[in-house]
């Protein structure tokens, strides 16, 4: 369990000490004296679940370990040297903040009968290094509270966000190679079906778009011969044209069940390649942070990617057929 010493109670107010019986809510992670628990008979916190709060510790007021169950860094030399231990200040003057531990990944891994034991961890990475790699707000405790049952129940938990959103969110994630693999893929399935009657029917619907937004046509004439350009199809098969829809649908389906487990084996290799790199403890958790997070520039930048991948993509297709 985690180290509440210090932290107040939510009933009695009272601080945590080292002998305190402590329960936490398995809700939203805030803990109580099991004794003040029970006497409210409910979390102290319980009419803010319904907006989705999530207790969080105001600091971690300890020394942080830094090598835990063996785990050792590299000095200059390459050779394997204990890094020295780092004291977080706690003023408020300049102190620093250690990652911020999002308790109910604990308690639900708890209440699922996993076993987290005093020093636990995600894919052999002990869970503060893994918050600094993934965040700490609510998202990103959803995300490490999934990436906890996918290692421990070797089970694969489905991403809704990338269901809608595949190549964004890998980017977003900053998982770049798995992104642009996305990107190729789904550009793939559309293009391959692409013919001259599709791009032949596509230019109509474009010209006819353009003619509405220039003033040229009503929209009732606008409506009208959409309509008969829709019923008389593309000249192509049913199922020629409907290839395209049923394959990025297949595609958006296996990467929003497998996003979560990519995203566990990126952060693996970011972190192994981080303790590698990093001959000190600050400069270790300073790479996590760095190495993952998020990139709202790179999900902006995937957009653009691909756009500019579609329209060159049309564009050679459109010089071919036409």
């Amino acid at each position: 369990m985690l180290d509440y010493t210090n932290v107040e109670c939510p009933v009695c107010k009272k601080p945590f000490t080292e002998k305190d019986d402590i329960v936490v809510c398995p809700e939203c992670g805030t803990p109580h004296h099991r004794e003040c628990y029970f006497s409210l008979s409910h979390c102290a916190n319980e009419e803010k679940h319904a907006e989705g709060y999530v207790f969080e510790m105001p600091r971690i007021k300890q020394i942080e370990k830094q090598i835990l169950n063996g785990d050792v860094f590299k000095n200059e030399n390459n050779n394997e040297a204990e890094p020295e231990i780092k004291v977080y200040n706690q003023d408020e003057n300049g102190g620093e903040t250690p990652p911020v531990i999002s308790t109910p990944i604990l308690g639900g891994m708890g209440q699922l009968g996993i076993d987290v034991g005093e020093n636990p961890k995600i894919a052999d990475i002990p869970i503060d290094e893994v918050t600094a790699f993934v965040g700490v707000d609510q998202s990103s405790s959803r995300l490490i509270f999934k990436l906890a049952i996918i290692d421990k129940l070797k089970t694969v938990r489905l991403n809704f966000i990338t269901l809608f959103f595949p190549y964004l969110w890998f980017f977003y994630r900053k998982m770049y190679k798995v992104g642009a693999l996305v990107i190729a893929l789904m550009l793939a399935s559309t293009l391959i079906f692409t013919n001259a009657n599709t791009l032949n029917y596509n230019m109509k619907i474009y010209q006819l778009a353009a003619q509405r937004a220039q003033g040229a046509i009503s929209v009732e004439e606008y409506n009208a011969a959409a309509l008969e350009l829709s019923e008389s199809g593309t000249g192509n098969s049913e199922y020629f044209d409907m290839a395209p829809q049923v394959l990025n649908l297949a595609i958006r389906i296996v990467f929003a069940l497998l996003a979560n487990k990519l995203y566990l084996e990126h952060m693996k290799k970011q972190v192994f390649k981080a303790r590698e790199d990093c001959s000190s403890m600050e400069e270790y958790m300073d790479a996590l942070r760095k190495r993952g997070g998020k990139s709202v520039g790179a999900a902006v930048l995937s957009v653009v990617l691909f756009s500019a991948v579609s329209f060159i993509g049309y564009y050679a297709l459109y010089m071919i057929y036409m």
